[in-house]
């Protein structure tokens, strides 16, 4: 929804920015979760991967709402 918006004004530019962000902090995350949770058990690793992912998606979609906000 927020995306269309940024495409439909022709903003892209900032739509990038954000999805290079977003793609660089769920790498870091996933990479820093599953070496910790490893340890624990295969499983463990499975959900860091999984809230590495959450996270990354709702940094994207806050940097959305904000650049929104800012227009």
């Amino acid at each position: 929804m927020y995306s269309t918006y940024f495409v439909s004004t022709g903003n892209t530019k900032v739509m990038a920015k954000l999805l290079i962000s977003s793609t660089i902090v769920n790498v870091v995350l996933t990479y820093v979760l599953i070496s910790i949770l490893v340890k624990q058990s295969h499983f463990m690793a499975t959900i860091g991967a999984v809230i590495a992912t959450l996270v990354s998606s709702y940094v994207y979609l806050g940097g959305l709402i904000i650049f929104r906000k800012k227009e």
